[in-house]
């Protein structure tokens, strides 16, 4: 299949070639196709298993979450977040796999079908054409929480311990029930969170309490003040299956923090609150002429440092309020406890301005020129290990930035970062992510990896180890949708990197999507899981999908 897999120093010139051959890609053009929309459906469809034989143990239910259609109507998105969500479901039985999808059925996307156009809202990008001023005043008032909310949740998927059930979920407190078996939405609250309260924002990463009782740690930002910009961050837990979030810690900040992810472990709840901040206010220029979208209305200032909030779960307690230099996160890696430290390793960037970047312009993505062009002003994210002192008379943090190393001896810079699940909130060694854009120095946006990062090996006497990586090169034209998953081997004796890793994936020479199994140790392929042609799909460009095994 062209898989370029480069495991050793031997392979150094494997790796090179793999890199020149992702360069004279047959079709450039084909990488945009992620970014257009796909409205097909299906309901258990049989798939074919291409490769070897998955393992026994493979039961279950592997749900992607991302987008289906960027705009309706006459009306199309310029910014990727805005997409009308859709679900992407490879089922895992005894009988084989097959695969169903759904657009995301929320009030957003049911009234947008009704009337056949883009439902007013304030978007993070710009609509084309531009609402007139009519619908600009109505999308103000759609985007108040309440009835006709924005509830196009695009991001995630988590189990809260409902039955047959999971919810859909974004960076805002809403959500929405998705019926695993059929993939339908319907709207869903907790009893005590206010659908009226303004301006708030929750993680679209949840985490599990690291423990056997299926409970789920999350936080919520409310608005304080629209014109001071202040807000309150609550701490809560939920009880599996319940619809009543539990608060065990509330403070004051000054900003409305922007927050995607955080972590946890044995003891303690670890959230950072970035430079980066949201300006309420800026929204009133929705009703402008020059409004450029909500990505817009998120600010950065560069002399705030970065606050690390560590708060015990288990008894509600503030252990440690500590600044370090500024820098913003999408995505926490894993975090674990060692001596009188919380050492916590996420993927880093120096500021936000990634979220009014080029590579969330539908526009540009669709455009090969234009997407290589913006490697000027790409900036790689870096692998960053926190290590927080809990000691009474020190309380000291440190920043290292780990370089993260291919067998040729080029840098990979990389997102969507897994570890196994067995080692959440645990120490971990190794971490799984995509590489890309740019991957392994390309020239080329659309050149992307899949890297396995052994950070226990992280050889070096300075303050910037260097963590040895696996790299796994696609065939050439073949894409990521979005991220991967990591499903243990549930032997309880099985090593940390026994697993298998699914992710969806476009061929560019079909303009077909399919389901890619690797071998989580090796970082081989173990088999590809494809439709039959007269199944035709793409999974356009998403964000996060996530394994919901049999028990």
């Amino acid at each position: 299949r062209g898989a370029c897999k480069s495991p050793t120093m031997a392979s150094l010139f494997l790796s090179a070639a793999c890199l020149a051959g992702m360069a004279s890609s047959s079709d450039p053009d084909a990488y945009s196709r992620l970014f257009m929309s796909d409205a097909s459906e299906f309901t258990s469809v049989p798939a074919e298993v291409v490769g070897s034989r998955l393992p026994a143990w493979l039961q279950g239910k592997y749900i992607h979450n991302g987008c289906g259609l960027f705009g309706y109507g006459n009306r199309s998105f310029s910014h990727v977040f805005d997409c009308y969500g859709k679900l992407h479901k490879w089922e895992f039985g005894g009988s084989g796999v097959t695969f169903s999808s759904k657009l995301l059925t929320s009030h957003f996307y049911n009234e947008s079908a009704r009337t056949d156009t883009v439902m007013p809202q304030v978007f993070f990008g710009v609509e084309s054409p531009r609402f007139d001023m009519k619908e600009r005043i109505q999308a103000m008032m759609n985007a108040k929480p309440g009835k006709g909310m924005a509830d196009n949740e695009n991001v995630n998927l988590w189990d809260w311990g409902f039955a047959d059930s999971v919810l859909a979920l974004t960076d805002t407190d809403s959500y929405l029930k998705v019926d695993t078996d059929t993939l339908v939405a319907h709207p869903f609250n907790f009893e005590n969170l206010d659908p009226a309260s303004n301006g708030s924002m929750s993680p679209a990463h949840p985490q599990h309490v690291p423990d056997d009782s299926g409970d789920t740690l999350t936080f919520v930002i409310d608005s304080k003040n629209m014109l001071s910009g202040k807000s309150r961050i609550t701490f809560v837990r939920q009880k599996k299956g319940s619809r009543h979030l539990e608060p065990f810690f509330s403070t004051d900040l000054s900003k409305l923090h922007y927050v995607h992810s955080f972590s946890v472990t044995e003891n303690y709840m670890i959230v950072a609150l970035y430079p980066s901040y949201m300006n309420e206010m800026c929204v009133m220029r929705s009703l402008t002429n020059h409004w450029g979208g909500m990505k817009d209305c998120f600010m950065w200032d560069s002399t705030i440092r970065t606050t690390v909030l560590v708060v015990s779960h288990k008894t509600g307690d503030l252990v440690t309020s500590t600044e370090v230099s500024p820098f913003f996160s999408f995505h926490h890696i894993n975090a674990f406890e060692s001596n009188d430290r919380v050492v916590l390793d996420l993927v880093a960037v120096s500021n936000s301005s990634i979220i009014q970047a080029e590579v969330f312009a539908a526009k540009a993505m669709m455009d090969p020129a234009a997407r290589d062009a913006s490697k000027s002003s790409w900036m790689p994210p870096r692998y960053y290990r926190l290590r927080i002192d809990l000691s009474p008379d020190s309380r000291e943090s440190t920043v290292q930035d780990i370089r993260v190393q291919g067998p040729s001896g080029n840098n990979f810079y990389f997102e969507f970062p897994i570890v196994n699940p067995k080692v959440a909130a645990k120490k971990h060694c190794y971490v799984w992510g995509i590489a890309g854009p740019f991957a392994g120095g390309s020239k080329q946006y659309n050149a992307s990896a899949m890297v396995k990062v052994d950070i226990c090996s992280a050889r070096s006497n300075t303050s910037n180890p260097v963590a040895p990586t696996v790299v796994y090169f696609p065939p050439i034209n073949h894409y990521p949708s979005g991220d991967s998953s990591f499903i243990p081997n549930p032997d309880p004796g099985a090593d940390e990197d026994d697993g298998i890793i699914l992710g969806a994936y476009l061929n560019g020479d079909t303009l077909e999507s399919y389901l890619r199994v690797f071998d989580a140790k090796t970082m081989d392929e173990v088999a590809v899981i494809k439709t039959d042609d007269s199944v035709s799909f793409v999974v356009p460009f998403g964000f996060h999908g996530q394994w919901f095994g049999r028990s």
